[in-house]
């Protein structure tokens, strides 16, 4: 049986970096967090896509970026993002649906790549390189507006990742 992909997630500043366990046999996960004396979210973001801080691994097979208040809604929802990227050689560029989450409710986002939504988002390995961070308001969504010029953003119907918010 062959390898899965091997799938390396930056995840931003945020309160808490506790993402529940997922059912995936490779996956790898990098923080930046904030007691450590974190840096920028940008630089961080371009840091782990040029040079990931995992021993013994230089290079994945699928990159994703996520702000510190995401979560992963479901314990497969690597392994669905997996399965969707598998599904043609030609999708290099993936978001999903969402969950707001407040401690009070919870709310399906619906997500149209096209809109103004700083959203977590995951790119092929051949995309990496197009990956360039800007430090400002909508890093995620500016982002992916730069690799929409070159690529089709496909888009996951389904709630994949929960974006945890303080209730005001």
């Amino acid at each position: 049986m062959p390898e899965s992909p091997s799938v390396l997630v930056a995840v931003g500043n945020g309160n808490s970096h506790k993402l529940p366990k997922q059912d995936y046999p490779n996956i790898f996960t990098e923080y930046n967090i904030s007691s450590l004396g974190a840096t920028a979210n940008g630089d961080f973001y371009n840091r782990v896509a040029r040079h990931p801080a995992i021993e013994n691994k230089t290079e994945f097979d699928i990159y994703g970026f996520m702000e510190g208040n995401c979560r992963y809604t479901d314990k497969d929802s690597v392994q669905k993002i997996v399965d969707f990227f598998h599904k043609h050689e030609r999708i290099e560029v993936v978001v999903c649906d969402l969950i707001r989450s407040t401690n009070s409710f919870k709310s399906r986002i619906y997500v149209q790549p096209q809109a103004t939504n700083n959203i977590p988002f995951f790119v092929r390995k051949s995309v990496i390189h197009k990956i360039d961070f800007t430090e400002e308001d909508l890093m995620l969504q500016n982002q992916l507006e730069k690799l929409r010029k070159e690529h089709t953003i496909f888009h996951i119907a389904s709630p994949l990742i929960s974006i945890l918010e303080k209730e005001t």
